[in-house]
């Protein structure tokens, strides 16, 4: 059984090797909260944030439209 080495403070935390290639071509929408009002926020497979977007399914459309499959974040 292997366990999952903890980084140490302050450095990020990286999928297992072979993931990140696996998810390449995936963007996540998940609802955020900026200044009050409800969007939807569209990250990159390892988290980085890319855009905002004021409805989903527009979030949805910029994702299909720059050549990535949409997923739900929870």
């Amino acid at each position: 059984m292997s366990t999952l080495s903890s980084p140490e403070p302050g450095e990020p935390r990286h999928a297992r090797p072979g993931l990140e290639e696996l998810f390449a071509d995936t963007a996540y929408v998940l609802a955020i909260e900026d200044e009050g009002t409800v969007c939807y926020g569209i990250f990159d497979a390892d988290g980085t944030p890319l855009a905002v977007a004021p409805t989903r399914a527009l979030a949805l459309a910029v994702i299909r439209k720059n050549g990535l499959e949409p997923a739900d974040a929870h």
